[in-house]
């Protein structure tokens, strides 16, 4: 195993701000199973989870299947307590949540109480936006949330390198926020 992957590992599983003896416990069972017994199937919980809180996106990117309407999904939000469901069945085990996918999370009305029960139950809670959804009034309901990270996707450094990538997005609304 190279330095840098152990590395990773150590950080994200053993000198984690949010370790709990029962995700430690799983992480090393799952550990043990895969990397020495070789099981084919794995005893355990997982670790790390993508949610996706909305299928929607507010712009529309021409490389994206979501903004092209191609995903052949129907569209809505996460329930608040169908996310709740998941993280009191799951939440005990799990190191990370990505709550991003295929949508825009700040379309989800319930994304900062979706971001605050994770974080309530010692989960890290990441998100990805294209902030062009973003209200800035609501930024203090976000660092109040929780939330560790958040992944900006600005794929451009002008409103008309912006455009080509993220259809409908504004440059000055998103560098503001």
């Amino acid at each position: 195993m190279k330095n840098g992957l152990l590395k990773k590992i150590l950080q994200t599983y053993v000198f984690n701000k949010y370790i709990g003896l029962k995700k430690l416990s799983n992480f090393f069972v799952i550990g043990i199973q895969h990397q020495f017994l070789k099981n084919s199937k794995i005893v355990g919980y997982p670790t790390r989870l993508v949610i996706d809180p909305i299928n929607l996106c507010n712009l529309k990117c021409p490389l994206c299947p979501t903004g092209q309407g191609k995903t052949g999904q129907p569209k809505g939000r996460m329930k608040l307590s169908d996310f709740k469901k998941i993280i009191d069945e799951l939440g005990d085990y799990l190191y990370e949540i990505d709550l991003f996918n295929w949508g825009e999370p700040f379309l989800n009305n319930k994304i900062y109480e979706i971001i605050n029960y994770a974080h309530q139950k010692r989960i890290q809670v990441n998100i990805s936006s294209n902030l062009s959804s973003f209200d800035k009034k609501n930024a203090k309901k976000l660092v109040e949330s929780g939330l560790d990270n958040l992944i900006v996707s600005l794929d451009g450094a002008s409103q008309e390198s912006l455009t080509k990538y993220r259809c409908g997005g504004d440059f000055e609304k998103i560098w503001r926020a």
